[in-house]
């Protein structure tokens, strides 16, 4: 019997925002550690959110989502 396992390979130089902590997220100019502890918690909380989401996150707007893009992609 041939049992075949899929394989998922994820190529990427940037992380995925989901795998980014607080402290990592503190290091983008603007992000304080009360917006990067928002962040996280909204991402746990939003497993299929992405970045433009972020939005929803109280003191996120389109200047930080750019520079959060900037670090961790699309």
């Amino acid at each position: 019997m041939l049992v075949l396992t899929p394989i998922l390979f994820v190529c990427c130089d940037q992380p995925n925002i989901h795998n980014v902590g607080i402290e990592e997220l503190q290091e983008i100019n603007g992000l304080g550690e009360l917006l990067s502890e928002r962040i996280v918690t909204y991402l746990d909380n939003n497993p299929n959110a992405d970045i433009d989401d972020l939005t929803d996150v109280k003191g996120i707007g389109e200047g930080k989502i750019e520079l959060i893009k900037r670090k961790y992609g699309d």
